[in-house]
């Protein structure tokens, strides 16, 4: 199955990103991407962010790709 995750929506609650929080957006994208599927992320975040949800994600998802307006679909990962 293929899963979007725009990634803004893990920390709804703020303006931006927060590295203390990290963790609970990390368990908030695990739960979306759910184990075995394809996951592709929609947004414009901070480096560090893409960096630690992405090196979370791969052990679960069988494809991790970044959408990108210039690139389209940068694979990430892949099984």
């Amino acid at each position: 199955m293929n899963i979007a995750i725009k990634i803004a929506f893990l920390y709804v609650s703020t303006e931006s990103a927060k590295l203390s929080e990290l963790g609970s957006y990390i368990q908030k994208a695990k739960k979306l991407a759910s184990e075995g599927n394809k996951v592709k992320s929609t947004s414009v975040d901070p480096v560090w962010f893409y960096l630690k949800l992405f090196r979370k994600l791969h052990s679960i998802v069988t494809k991790l790709f970044y959408y990108s307006h210039i690139f389209k679909n940068v694979v990430i990962f892949c099984l």
